[in-house]
């Protein structure tokens, strides 16, 4: 709690923190709009494993292969630092996508652990091109809680990583 209270006491992160609140108490229309968000996605969603195969079946088990390894990594980092962060995303589609697509942006944001911004950072050292830009909030009920973000995300692959707290 005291560091939800000290952060809240630094002018920047006060008032993001603040702009938050305040979006959140007045989105009286969330609700609904939600609600027509998931039936939408319901009426359209397809199986990504199956695209993924149809597309390119051996990215697609690189993914999958790739996803493996980032889990046992996660597990024992995340065990080092003692500590409950955000949970990994679909990274194998992640990680298909940007080898797939090889773009030369991508933006990213919420990063916590950051599985995320691993596949993505992986995905472009493999591609030899692109860079990532993410931003992040931190969780302020941690102590130092800036030293966490992106904790998964190897040093060597830092150059193409932009980071914005």
């Amino acid at each position: 709690m005291m560091n939800v209270v000290r952060a809240a006491l630094d002018a920047n992160k006060g008032l993001v923190m603040v702009k938050k609140a305040l979006r959140r108490l007045t989105d009286y229309q969330h609700a609904s709009v939600l609600a027509d968000n998931i039936a939408w996605i319901r009426a359209n969603c397809r199986d990504f494993a199956l695209y993924a195969t149809k597309t390119d079946s051996n990215l697609w088990t690189q993914a999958l292969a790739y996803s493996e390894t980032l889990e046992a990594r996660a597990d024992e980092v995340l065990s080092a630092a003692g500590v409950g962060l955000g949970g990994g995303s679909f990274y194998p589609m992640l990680y298909f996508l940007a080898c797939h697509r090889k773009p030369g942006v991508i933006l990213e944001t919420r990063v916590a652990a950051g599985y995320s911004s691993q596949v993505l950072l992986k995905a472009l050292d493999l591609n030899g091109e692109g860079a990532l830009f993410s931003s992040d909030f931190p969780y302020f009920r941690l102590a130092n809680p800036e030293k966490y973000i992106g904790i998964l995300v190897e040093e060597r692959l830092k150059t193409r990583w932009h980071l914005y707290t």
